[in-house]
């Protein structure tokens, strides 16, 4: 039976001018509570407490355009780091706060000028990423990795490096679970020096190399908790 606030309020009341001490207060508190159907939420509590991330999936597409190459295309040789396209993904732990650790895979398959049957540059990296405005259909989102670079004929590695990546775009939520992908990655890398023997030019070494991706790609987004 629910006991009337004013008991609640005397037996708290009583308690202070006889003395009780502060444990026995706070069960006599706690059970006139649970009698008047106040019991606390602790399944509510522990799920604020420890939120857990939720993996998050998603591929896309690349157009690829370099706009710093020297050190892979000097001057008056052919140039083996051309426009192309290109096909990623990721995979990230995202929290409810917007705030998500990923990996992600990329291969960008580009015009070598007749000195690789097609050059690939390969990319591995790990970075950190924030989607904003996470209760909206539309989340913009910005990203920034690290990772090692693979350059050389269709798969085979001619060149390693590292580069950073940072990456601009927004998702779409098409359904529940489903959304589109839009993104623009600027890719900044350097490479270890090799040689192109059907030409004899010694390429890479010192100098920054860069480019830019528009991409598009569709994500599996369960309902982050």
């Amino acid at each position: 039976m629910a006991l009337p606030h004013h008991a609640l309020v005397a037996a708290l009341v009583s308690a202070v001018m006889l003395g009780a001490p502060s444990v026995a207060l706070a069960d006599e508190a706690t059970q006139l509570m649970t009698a008047a159907g106040h019991e606390p939420d602790l399944d509510l509590e522990e799920e604020e407490a420890s939120p857990l991330p939720t993996l998050v999936g998603e591929v896309h597409l690349s157009a690829v355009i370099p706009f710093a190459r020297e050190p892979l295309c000097p001057v008056d040789r052919p140039c083996v780091l051309g426009g192309g396209g290109g096909i990623g993904g990721t995979l990230e732990h995202r929290w409810s706060i917007g705030f998500a650790l990923f990996v992600g895979y990329d291969a960008w398959f580009l015009d070598s000028d007749g000195v690789y049957e097609i050059g690939v540059l390969q990319l591995l990296r790990a970075g950190a990423r924030y989607v904003f405005m996470m209760d909206s259909l539309l989340h913009p989102f910005l990203d920034a990795g690290v990772g090692l670079v693979l350059f050389g004929d269709t798969f085979l590695v001619s060149a390693a490096g590292g580069a950073i990546q940072l990456t601009l775009g927004a998702e779409i939520e098409l359904s529940d679970e489903i959304a589109m992908t839009l993104s623009t990655a600027w890719r900044f890398f350097v490479t270890s020096e090799f040689s192109t023997s059907s030409d004899r030019t010694v390429r890479g070494g010192e100098g920054l190399n860069a480019a830019v991706a528009i991409q598009i790609g569709f994500a599996l987004t369960p309902e982050t908790t």
